[in-house]
């Protein structure tokens, strides 16, 4: 609804066979160290992350399926109004890495002043993950023929 309403307005000058990115996802970790971390106050941090990002919808969930918690932030490349789209630019990645560093030194919280490399892409994740289940694949096939023999 969001989208279409924005086209209503405006234009993306999209290639042909191409999709608007109609929504963003980040993730917010955590250093599992960190002393009276608990997942109640991961959530809180991640709302009000979230309430910075202004007129754009945003869905929090916090995990605690890893040795850290973190929560991954969905939200909405289209702003509230449908008047404006999110520019994810390098600058404004900074932007809301900065927020997050403030929002988590209010609860006392280390930040990470360098952060080592970077997070991979959707499509480095997904080759990635592809070709480890390439190799899970052969592995399978190799233990059920030494299982017949």
């Amino acid at each position: 609804m969001l989208e279409e309403n924005y086209h209503k307005h405006k234009r993306e000058n999209l290639r042909e066979g191409t999709q608007a990115i109609t929504a963003f996802h980040m993730i917010q970790s955590f250093d599992y160290r960190e002393k009276d971390l608990d997942p109640q106050l991961v959530h809180q941090i991640g709302l009000e992350l979230a309430a910075e990002l202004k007129n754009y919808p945003a869905l929090v969930s916090t995990h605690m399926d890893k040795k850290h918690l973190h929560n991954h932030i969905v939200f909405s490349a289209y702003s509230a109004d449908s008047i404006s789209k999110y520019n994810n630019s390098m600058q404004q990645i900074h932007k809301v890495r900065d927020i997050s560093d403030r929002i988590a030194s209010k609860y006392g919280l280390s930040i990470i002043l360098e952060p080592e490399g970077r997070g991979a892409s959707y499509k480095e994740w997904k080759e990635i993950k592809e070709d480890l289940n390439k190799w899970k694949d052969i592995w399978i096939g190799r233990l059920s023929i030494a299982q017949i023999l």
